[in-house]
């Protein structure tokens, strides 16, 4: 594994390909964060910040514990895009394979997620 910090950011990669891991990463709910993965599913739990995120072929299940959010934009270039109990302000627009999902409220955050097959759920608990 490679770990680098820059000031206020801290980076983890794994430098070996074929290998498959199981990651607990534990932070602070109001950390805002930013992820690139290649391949793999995520979990984030009691969220409460900005977030963005790149994964290549997975899954990614974001529970929020608030509706603080400016702007949520979910794409799926093959598969399904969910945001749910938020208000009024969702909408969804579907393709022949391809998913996208939209909040726009009047919240501080903002969560923008790309997912290139797979599956992304936003849900505010």
């Amino acid at each position: 594994m490679e770990i680098e910090r820059y000031g206020d950011k801290l980076h983890l990669a794994l430098t070996d390909n074929n290998l498959e891991q199981t990651w607990v990463v534990r932070v602070p709910a109001n950390l805002a964060l930013g992820m690139n993965i290649g391949v793999g599913d995520v979990r984030l739990s009691e969220f409460a910040n900005s977030l963005d995120m790149e994964v290549g072929v997975g899954s990614v299940n974001v529970e929020v514990i608030d509706n603080n959010y400016r702007n949520i934009r979910l794409d799926v270039g093959v598969g399904d895009a969910q945001i749910r109990n938020f208000e009024d302000n969702v909408r969804s627009s579907r393709g022949f394979i391809s998913d996208n999902a939209r909040y726009t409220g009047n919240g501080e955050h903002s969560i923008d997620i790309e997912v290139g097959v797979g599956e992304v759920r936003v849900r505010n608990i």
